[in-house]
């Protein structure tokens, strides 16, 4: 699981009802019926902000209850008028355009996710500087779908070099630095060098045990995958599943920013 981002600064505080109610419930369909009915529904009084900001949050909620093409649709409808309302270097702008090259990604419209993280890179470096966390997360997003589409070479030299640069401007035990941390792992386990891998991700799962804690999903995911490592370095002869899928061992990396997480 990725760490991503807690959130920024909406257009207004309100935004989607019923999120809570669809976590607990744990049902993707619900979210989908809440999405549509706000979007049917949004009171003809609001201000010119609010309603943009509810149907931004709509956007999200499709785009994490997995209808991405209504979501890809969606931002592409809202993105010109978030440009006029906040500027596209404002907060929202930058992140309702990440998380349409999600959507695009998971739809498998792979040129157009690359080409809209490459200009989420570009974008942030100018704006927020090369060293801004999230200037790093949309490094890490567009390594994920460098890996996804098949340059695994092109996609493992940038996981090292945005490890190296989140360990400089992080820290060596901020969760972004662990997940990068885990990340070259599986990038080792996937070329074979598995006792390298075990050992980085055995070193991961220490640290995310200490800062995180035992239960936490990332420190379980690491637990997970480090049995698989020792169970591939035990028989190093035998097939290597990631290897051949990617995917399994690094999903795509950026997520979403629920309407619920965003700063007031």
């Amino acid at each position: 699981m990725s760490y991503s981002p807690k959130g920024s600064a909406g257009l207004h505080s309100g935004g989607l009802m019923g999120g809570a109610l669809v976590t607990v419930i744990g049902m993707v369909g619900m979210a989908v019926v809440i999405a549509r009915f706000v979007h049917a529904r949004l009171l003809p009084d609001q201000t010119r902000a609010d309603a943009l900001a509810d149907r931004r949050d709509v956007a999200d909620r499709y785009l994490m209850a997995g209808d991405h093409r209504r979501a890809i649709r969606l931002y592409r409808k809202l993105l010109p008028r978030i440009d006029r309302m906040v500027g596209p270097d404002h907060r929202v702008a930058m992140d309702a355009r990440a998380n349409l090259a999600h959507a695009q990604m998971l739809a498998g419209h792979h040129d157009r996710a690359r080409r809209g993280f490459e200009d989420q890179v570009r974008f942030r470096q100018q704006t927020l500087g090369p060293d801004h966390r999230d200037t790093l997360e949309a490094r890490n997003s567009l390594a994920s779908v460098r890996w996804e589409i098949g340059d695994v070479d092109e996609a493992a030299t940038m996981y090292h070099q945005l490890l190296t640069d989140r360990v400089e401007a992080l820290g060596t035990d901020h969760p972004d630095t662990l997940e990068s941390r885990y990340t070259w792992a599986i990038v080792k386990l996937s070329r074979g060098e598995l006792d390298e891998a075990v050992s980085l991700l055995a070193s991961v799962l220490a640290d995310r045990r200490r800062v995180l804690g035992d239960d936490h999903s990332d420190t379980l995911t690491s637990q997970n995958m480090l049995d698989k490592a020792r169970a591939l370095a035990a028989d190093p002869d035998g097939p290597n599943p990631f290897a051949t899928d990617r995917g399994a061992a690094i999903p795509i990396a950026y997520t979403p920013i629920p309407p619920e997480d965003r700063d007031p």
